[in-house]
């Protein structure tokens, strides 16, 4: 129970090592919101984890949605103690035949929500005046490029 009365956030915890994360930290006692745009996927998580666990479906790249999560947490929770940006996609394509909205939807997803989600959460944890920690999820793609996954790479 090492995250007793800890508050945690997840992105993209509806599936894969989202889910995983928002169970061990439900399994090691922390209140945990988690968000993703797989309203099926994450209202069975949610049942299964039951009630120190809620989730809440939407678009992370939405600075709107992240400010409602982050309000979410201290609404149903009191606080919020940690935040896990793990919401990411790939788009596989030749980079001659990468399209811009393509681009635009990884980048949004891996990168701009990280900035959007890390932003709200840092703001309460200030403002709550007990500090807390914002981890941000990467992959060996930070290190080593894969052809024709150009933006998931950047």
């Amino acid at each position: 129970m090492r995250l007793k009365d800890r508050i945690a956030l997840v992105t993209g915890g509806a599936n894969g090592i989202g889910a995983a994360c928002v169970r061990r930290f439900a399994l090691e006692g922390a209140k945990v919101v988690f968000a993703d745009r797989d309203q099926a996927a994450g209202d069975a998580l949610a049942a299964e984890l039951g009630s120190g666990v809620r989730f809440l479906a939407g678009d992370v790249v939405s600075k709107a949605f992240a400010q409602r999560c982050v309000a979410a947490a201290r609404s149903e929770f009191g606080q919020i103690d940690i935040l896990l940006n793990n919401a990411g996609v790939t788009h596989a394509s030749s980079f001659l035949d990468l399209e811009e909205a393509d681009f635009d939807r990884v980048l949004g997803v891996n990168l701009k929500s990280y900035f959007l989600f890390g932003q709200a959460a840092a703001r309460a944890m200030v403002e709550q005046g007990r500090g807390g920690a914002i981890i941000n999820m990467s992959s060996v793609n930070a290190i080593l490029a894969i052809p024709d996954q150009v933006p998931y790479v950047i």
